[in-house]
């Protein structure tokens, strides 16, 4: 009786450079997405203004910049690279005759705990645990074929937030056709216990946050969409297309233009939106027509940005350049973590006691993101060095395979086997 081989851990020399630099351009765009709205405070303090705009003219400039370059946009790319890498790591164990669904089960149950500790204990805004959850469900869709895979995915991802949009208009009650200027609500209430309150103060007004946010029917939809999302990632992965990005050149630069096109039509639709909000009615077919234009510029300008990054990979000089981003890229899931801590220390009572939550705009969180990211991509390429993997990424590997991990870089390895030969 023969017994299918378990899949183990992959070897460093099957990963994807290409797919590391992708992922820290993602992070990036991800720690500017949680600081300045929600780290910095300016989405709770904003809450109830006209827009939700900041009366200084920098602070409004970088949160309008904010909503057309980089709002949902990385995290629908780090979703689409999500998905891509359970492709990949898939499509290995089918090459080794292994059976990887217990594997993924382990590991995406790791990553649920982590997730819901860093949710938990830390921030209400992880997105780790959903995608855990997600990737449960990436698992049965594997079943299916290529062509089944990319229609589930249109259709979660483009098709269902457009029918959402036009379908909540149709079913909107008067009043809410037109409606009012907002009123402060639960963000009002948490913002100043996230800014002075103790440890345990925080907690609380986390965790009520946290159903109040990510348990929104909107919230809600983005999970569909983000498992769409996944699901494209999951076909590009199959379609081997960053494995081979040299031979799909011709179908990147469609990306390129038709994502620019369309991405900035719906960057447009958004800053409309944002501009006259509560002006418009939301059963109008002007509404429904900048929603649907803002929901679909979402994944057309990620497209933009994932095309761009590998047109110019071509280039030696751009190439040399984009690489830098790859260690921070094999260190996402520790790099990410890290900005939580680092957050909260500066903007949480409990941390530093600066409480600067509420109390700085978009525009110095700007330089604040910018200023952690520099640090965190010399720290990985610097880590990297010496160690395999980062602490987080050496946990998680370490719980689903059962077993200590090997920390040290080989070079290390050798460097410290021959120092002790010379010494004896």
């Amino acid at each position: 009786m023969t017994h299918q081989p378990i899949l183990a851990p992959h070897k460093e020399y099957e990963r994807l450079p290409l797919l590391d630099v992708l992922r820290g351009f993602a992070l990036f765009g991800v720690l500017l997405a949680n600081l300045i709205p929600w780290f910095s405070g300016s989405a709770l303090a904003l809450a109830a203004e006209p827009g939700g705009l900041s009366p200084n003219l920098s602070d409004r400039l970088v949160q309008l910049g904010m909503d057309f370059l980089i709002s949902r946009k990385f995290v629908t790319l780090f979703a689409f690279l999500f998905g891509l890498g359970v492709a990949v790591q898939l499509g290995q164990a089918e090459k080794r005759n292994a059976t990887a669904w217990p594997v993924y089960l382990r590991r995406f149950g790791v990553l649920f705990i982590i997730g819901s500790l860093h949710a938990l204990l830390l921030w209400w805004g992880d997105i780790l645990h959903w995608y855990a959850l997600l990737g449960m469900v990436l698992l049965v869709f594997n079943r299916l074929k290529n062509k089944t895979i990319l229609i589930w995915g249109v259709g979660l991802a483009l098709i269902v937030p457009v029918g959402f949009v036009n379908l909540g208009a149709y079913f909107s009650t008067p009043a809410a056709s037109h409606p009012t200027t907002q009123q402060p609500g639960l963000e009002a209430t948490v913002l100043p216990v996230f800014a002075h309150g103790t440890y345990l103060n925080v907690l609380q007004s986390n965790w009520a946050f946290y159903r109040y946010e990510m348990w929104s029917p909107f919230m809600l939809l983005f999970w569909v969409i983000t498992l769409g999302t996944m699901l494209l990632g999951v076909w590009a992965g199959r379609q081997r297309l960053f494995h081979n990005w040299q031979d799909h050149l011709p179908l990147f630069r469609r990306l390129f233009w038709g994502g620019l096109a369309i991405g900035v039509t719906g960057g447009i639709a958004l800053l409309i939106n944002r501009l006259f909000r509560g002006q418009i009615p939301v059963d109008s077919l002007l509404y429904c027509g900048l929603k649907s234009l803002a929901f679909l510029g979402i994944p057309a300008m990620t497209a933009f940005y994932v095309s761009a990054i590998v047109l110019l990979y071509q280039s030696a000089r751009w190439k040399t350049w984009l690489d830098k981003l790859a260690p921070v890229g094999r260190l996402s899931l520790t790099n990410y973590l890290t900005q939580t801590l680092v957050w909260s220390w500066l903007f949480y009572g409990y941390g530093l006691g600066l409480g600067w939550m509420g109390q700085i705009g978009p525009a110095l969180a700007l330089l604040l993101g910018l200023t952690l990211f520099a640090g965190q991509l010399f720290f990985s390429t610097w880590w990297l060095r010496h160690f395999r993997f980062g602490p987080a990424e050496w946990l998680w590997r370490s719980l689903t395979y059962g077993q200590i991990q090997p920390m040290r870089t080989n070079k290390t390895i050798t460097i410290i086997s021959t120092s002790k030969i010379l010494s004896e």
